[in-house]
């Protein structure tokens, strides 16, 4: 799979090099280029065509790569939109981006609205109270006596 990476980017690399000598061509000023390992090129996308995935047999093939198996982490629901393919450690990753309908929420019961606020921790719209639980008063002791241990302490 390596190699063919490899591959898709060194074409990618070079229809680069075409487009910039066209653009000198006609006048344009361009910089100088600087190189770029294989190693900087860690995702490859395609969006919406270039590639076709095959559940039955657990293999997407992608134009200019060839067919690779893989393993569904996941199960995907919608039409795909894109695929990614991400190198991360020795690892290769097929992230598949799937575009889903999402139905309308049924509201069963009736809706109640909630506050959060600092002098009380929540407050509903029917008029109930939730006290702030003054977390750091409760343990103000506990801190207090923990940093003066850890003042008295020498270093090493």
């Amino acid at each position: 799979m390596y190699s063919k990476v490899l591959q898709m980017v060194n074409s990618t690399l070079w229809s680069n090099i075409r487009a910039l000598s066209q653009t000198k061509k006609k006048g344009r000023k361009i910089g100088k280029l600087r190189f770029k390992g294989a190693s900087r090129y860690r995702t490859l996308n395609y969006n919406q065509s270039g590639f076709k995935i095959d559940r039955e047999h657990s293999a997407i093939t992608f134009s200019k790569i060839g067919t690779i198996p893989f393993t569904m982490h996941r199960p995907y629901v919608g039409t795909v939109k894109g695929v990614q393919i991400t190198r991360s450690g020795d690892n290769w990753y097929v992230i598949i981006q799937a575009e889903q309908k999402i139905s309308e929420p049924t509201r069963e019961g009736r809706s109640v609205g909630i506050d959060v606020g600092l002098n009380a921790f929540a407050a509903d719209s029917d008029g109930g109270v939730i006290e702030n639980p003054r977390f750091f008063e409760q343990s103000r002791n506990t801190i207090k006596k923990l940093q003066q241990s850890v003042a008295r302490k020498k270093r090493f």
